[in-house]
C-alpha cells in the first residue's frame, strides 16, 4: 500500500490530505472561525442601523428615488426599516458596535492565519508584534473587501439603467459589466485568499505555494456554495422546524463550508509542497 502511494501522486496528496484534515483538527479550527464570524454579524448589523437612523435622510425621497430600481415590495419592507432605525438610533450604541466590528473580524483572521500557519507547519510567530499588525491590516482590507464585494454582486441592469440618467453609460458598457461583474467577484475573492495565506506566512512559495491552494479554495468554495444552496431551496425547510432561528443555522453552516475550504486551501499547498514534482502519476 505505502509502495502504491509513493507511485500515485494523486492518491498519495488525497491520502495525505484527508489525513491532515484530522491530525490538524480542521473540523475544530473551522468551528471556531464560524463563531467569530456570526459574532462578527451582529455588531455589524447594529452598527449600520445606528448609522443610518444617525444620517437623517430624507426617506420620502430617498424611496422615491429607490422605487425606479427596487421592486415595490422591497421598498415597503425598506421603509418600515429606515422609519424604525431613524426613532431607535444610540450614538453610544453605534460606536460601540464598531469597536465589536473591528474586534471579531480581527479575531476571526487571527484563527485564520494561526490555521494556515499550522497548514504549512510554520509554527506560531516569533515576531508577535509584526504579526499581529499583518493581521489587523487584512482585517481591514477584508472588511473593504466585502463591502465591495457587496457592490459588485447587487449592482446589476437595472442599477446601471438608473445611473445613466445622470451619467453617460452607454449600453455596450452596461451589458459587460453585467456579463463580467461575478468575473471580477472572483478576482476580487481569488486576490484576498492569496492575500491571507502570503501574509500569513514567513517565506513564500507563490507559484507552488499559495496560487495552487487559492483556486483550490475558491472552486471548492463556489461549489459547496452551489450545492448548498440547492439544498437549501429544495430539499431543506428549516423554517418549518425551527421557526424564525432557521436563517441562523443556515448562515451558521454557510460560515462553517467557507472556513474549511480555506483552511483546506492551505493543506493543499502545504501538501503539494511536500511531493516532489517529478514523482510519477
Amino acid at each position: 500500500m505505502a509502495d502504491y502511494l509513493e507511485r500515485h501522486r494523486f492518491v498519495s496528496g488525497a491520502a495525505q490530505l484527508l489525513r491532515r484534515y484530522f491530525d490538524h483538527h480542521v473540523a475544530r479550527d473551522s468551528a471556531a472561525l464560524t463563531y467569530y464570524l456570526l459574532f462578527a454579524i451582529f455588531p455589524m448589523l447594529i452598527f449600520l442601523n445606528n448609522l443610518v437612523g444617525m444620517l437623517a435622510f430624507d426617506i420620502e425621497g430617498l424611496l422615491t428615488q429607490l422605487a425606479r430600481v427596487i421592486p415595490r415590495d422591497v421598498i415597503d419592507l425598506l421603509e418600515q426599516y429606515l422609519l424604525y432605525v431613524s426613532r431607535v438610533s444610540n450614538r453610544t450604541l453605534m460606536w460601540f458596535s464598531l469597536v465589536f466590528s473591528i474586534y471579531f473580524p480581527y479575531r476571526a483572521a487571527n484563527a485564520l492565519f494561526l490555521s494556515v500557519r499550522k497548514a504549512y507547519g510554520a509554527g506560531m510567530p516569533t515576531h508577535f508584534l509584526r504579526f499581529q499588525l499583518r493581521v489587523l491590516i487584512y482585517t481591514l482590507l477584508l472588511i473593504v473587501t466585502l463591502v465591495l464585494s457587496l457592490v459588485v454582486a447587487v449592482v446589476g441592469n437595472r442599477v446601471l439603467d438608473f445611473v445613466s440618467g445622470y451619467v453617460y453609460l452607454s449600453d455596450t458598457a452596461i451589458r459587460v459589466w453585467t456579463s463580467f461583474r461575478f468575473v471580477l467577484l472572483g478576482a476580487v475573492l481569488f486576490g484576498i485568499i492569496a492575500l491571507l495565506y502570503a501574509l500569513a506566512l514567513d517565506e513564500r512559495n507563490v507559484r507552488r505555494g499559495i496560487l495552487p491552494g487559492v483556486l483550490a479554495s475558491l472552486a471548492v468554495w463556489i461549489a459547496l456554495s452551489l450545492l448548498f444552496s440547492l439544498y437549501v431551496e429544495r430539499a431543506s425547510r428549516y423554517s418549518l422546524i425551527y421557526g424564525s432561528i432557521g436563517g441562523v443555522i443556515v448562515v451558521l453552516l454557510w460560515l462553517y463550508l467557507t472556513a474549511s475550504s480555506l483552511i483546506m486551501g492551505a493543506e493543499f499547498n502545504s501538501v503539494l509542497l511536500r511531493i516532489p514534482p517529478g514523482q510519477a502519476d
